[in-house]
């Protein structure tokens, strides 16, 4: 990297026919570090890849069908309470009303926990529930109820969050990479700095741009997938990127999608972290340059 930044230092004084060979360079040292930097970026993905299928085998098997037995002895135990209540009631008239509303109820409810019995804890639910802890969304609708299940998560948290914030930062800076040093290598533009500020603007922009493509993607694809409206599946999207993840809204898709909605989640996490990057670094840039515009004989002059 030192090198390559010489060479971009001192190719305004360099002639026309050093040119060639400047770019030849270039695109050497550029060709290397990505070929480095991409072995190592996808030798983390394909860890993390293992790694949730790991934790959906252990998820898995730990938890089995543990919730959704619990849930309908719930339901069990508040209808028989409820029942008695009302019959001890003096009003008598609308104890049979209160009871067929009751049964419905218990109706209705036992064919939603019969349902999340069948899939919750089978491997594409835990599978995603293995995303959600190490990318720390934590939506809250699938969470174990054993202690072992419990235990389980936190020693898994505790390895994959590191995991994935190594992969996300690799990734994420793998992105601008690609595309500058394309920029040189493939078009052969005139070389400049590479620390120029408006190109850096012009990289935030094309990184927002992007974002806000790839979410309005996901939405037309949650919209029909997930029978929810525009603003329901962006703002899912949204609290899912920035790994908020109140839960308030989460997919019931088929079981394709559920290994489909990780890895498109994972892509979203990764353009918005390098979004905030670039963000970071020009408001540092900035809080830098204004510093550094006040000289010492003028820090001095104000301090007397």
């Amino acid at each position: 990297m030192l090198s390559l930044k010489l060479i971009f230092y001192y190719s305004g004084n360099i002639n026309a026919s050093s040119q060639h060979r400047v770019t030849r360079a270039i695109k050497s040292l550029c060709c290397s570090t990505l070929q480095s930097r991409g072995i190592l970026t996808l030798l983390g993905c394909v860890l993390l890849i293992l790694y949730s299928v790991l934790g959906a085998a252990i998820f898995m098997v730990v938890e089995g069908g543990q919730q959704g037995d619990q849930n309908i002895t719930n339901v069990t135990e508040i209808r028989t309470n409820l029942l008695s209540a009302l019959s001890s009631s003096e009003d008598t008239c609308n104890v049979s009303k209160f009871e067929l509303l009751l049964q419905r109820y218990e109706s209705d409810t036992n064919k939603i926990n019969c349902r999340r019995d069948s899939t919750a804890w089978n491997f594409w639910e835990s599978l995603f529930f293995a995303t959600t802890v190490y990318t720390t969304i934590g939506y809250g609708h699938i969470a174990p109820v054993t202690n072992s299940g419990r235990i389980a998560t936190i020693v898994y948290a505790i390895f994959g969050i590191p995991m994935f914030l190594v992969v996300i930062a690799s990734v994420g800076r793998y992105i601008p990479i690609i595309v500058g040093r394309a920029w040189y290598c493939i078009l052969r533009r005139k070389v400049i700095g590479i620390d120029n500020p408006r190109k850096r603007i012009r990289n935030v922009i094309i990184a927002i741009l992007a974002m806000l493509l790839y979410m309005l993607t996901g939405v037309l694809i949650y919209t029909r997938w997930e029978k929810w409206n525009y603003f329901e599946a962006f703002y899912f999207l949204f609290i899912s990127f920035t790994t908020i993840g109140f839960g308030d809204i989460t997919p019931e898709h088929p079981k394709i999608f559920l290994l489909t909605s990780p890895v498109y989640i994972l892509i979203g996490l990764t353009i918005m972290s390098m979004c905030i990057d670039l963000v970071v670094k020009i408001i540092i840039d900035f809080v830098r340059k204004n510093l550094l515009k006040v000289s010492p004989r003028d820090a001095s002059s104000q301090t007397s």
